[in-house]
């Protein structure tokens, strides 16, 4: 009763929960177009070499990239952990920090700042983001057209 919509990558089956498929992404890597270390491709061994920026909206917790390099034995060096997307891209276009983002986020951050995307040297596996309701608003009008805007959105 808290919440009347949520979108999120992951949430658990619970009793009453409904949720609806809105897109599919990937990741991509993003430096700030003159970036010192990165051409034409960023390397696995630069990609490890260089410092990043998390965005982690707990603050805590591993990541998906860093859980793919402890399969490999390998680890990031996370210079900058912060809580909000919109403020990555303004902090990557200002120093030599690499960002790993969801595609659709990179692709319009770098359409704003001055980054250049890169693909991960890491085989990240892509996430759906849903829309997540209780079934006691299947049929609330109101409700019904919320989720109907966000789900055009997600498509446009």
């Amino acid at each position: 009763g808290e919440l009347d919509l949520a979108l999120a990558v992951f949430v658990p089956d619970a009793p009453g929960l409904r949720r609806e498929r809105l897109f599919t992404d990937g990741f991509v890597c993003l430096v700030r177009r003159d970036h010192p270390h990165v051409r034409r491709r960023l390397t696995l061994r630069q990609f490890v070499r260089l410092p990043h920026v998390l965005i982690s909206t707990t603050g805590t917790g591993p990541s998906p990239v860093d859980q793919q390099l402890a399969a490999q034995g390998l680890r990031r060096r996370i210079a900058l952990r912060i809580r909000y997307f919109l403020a990555a891209p303004m902090v990557v276009a200002t120093s030599d920090l690499v960002l790993t983002a969801p595609r659709r986020l990179g692709e319009a951050f770098a359409r704003h700042f001055d980054l250049e995307l890169h693909e991960p040297p890491l085989d990240l596996q892509p996430f759906t983001v849903e829309q997540c309701w209780h079934e006691r608003y299947d049929a609330d009008p109101a409700h019904r057209w919320l989720r109907e805007r966000v789900l055009a959105a997600a498509e446009g």
